[in-house]
């Protein structure tokens, strides 16, 4: 952080941006805050993986909510033939269908 703060103010340039996967301390923002006649920004893990989502890049997602469904299933009934899963799940479907058209209701109202 000290060396890119110190290359930005040798630089031409008006903005710089670093990013990590991680995030910044106290100490790395008041520093990035400090650079004068800079704009020095900083992104973070969290924010860059919100941006990641946001713009489609490099992410994609997996989980269905069908297996989620078949998962919490076998957790429920985990000796239980595939017949009673499938009919279980279509239980928790409807029941998760339920929750959620009621969840809107009381959001919406």
């Amino acid at each position: 952080m000290q060396n890119f703060a110190g290359a930005l103010g040798c630089s031409p340039v008006r903005k710089g941006v670093f990013i990590t996967t991680s995030f910044f301390d106290e100490r790395a923002k008041k520093k990035a805050a400090s650079v004068q006649g800079k704009i020095m920004r900083l992104v973070d893990g969290e924010e860059l993986t919100k941006l990641m989502i946001k713009h489609n890049l490099g992410v994609q997602v997996k989980t269905k909510i069908q297996d989620i469904y078949l998962r919490i299933s076998k957790l429920i009934f985990p000796n239980t033939n595939q017949q009673t899963k499938i009919l279980t799940f279509l239980s928790l479907k409807s029941l998760f269908h339920k929750v959620h058209s009621l969840f809107l209701s009381l959001f919406i109202i």
